[in-house]
């Protein structure tokens, strides 16, 4: 994705939720690193090889559901797309947590729902 893009139209499926998407965090991949540390490291620095990787988790906050919100511990297919032809990505997913609510006085209610990625995320 080259940017920048105006973070408006953007869209993500979960088996048959719906609703009004507010914002969406992605805290992004990260890989393992394993200390492979030994008594004749050179000049005493630290050695890494890097480890298995994890897709990370997504968090979507969200107001007037309009379908099927998902439940704690579903397991599908997640889809996203950016706008204005950025591209997107797809990954199996667990619905980690369902049912976050915010509700400040005097202002909408909303909820957060936290995805937990499984595997490779196929990007478009």
């Amino acid at each position: 994705m080259s940017g920048p893009y105006i973070s408006t139209g953007i869209t993500v499926s979960f088996g048959a939720m719906s609703g009004e998407l507010l914002d969406v965090n992605h805290a992004g991949q990260t890989a393992d690193a394993v200390d492979v540390t030994h008594q004749q490291s050179v000049n005493q620095w630290r050695e890494f090889l890097a480890g298995l990787k994890d897709a990370g988790e997504i968090t979507l906050t969200m107001h007037r559901f309009t379908g099927t919100a998902p439940t704690t511990g579903q397991q599908t297919t997640l889809s996203m797309t950016w706008p204005s032809g950025a591209g997107g990505f797809s990954c199996d997913a667990i619905a980690s947590n369902t049912h976050g609510l915010n509700g400040p006085l005097g202002d909408k209610i909303s909820g957060d729902l936290t995805f937990k990625l499984s595997g490779e995320p196929a990007w478009t």
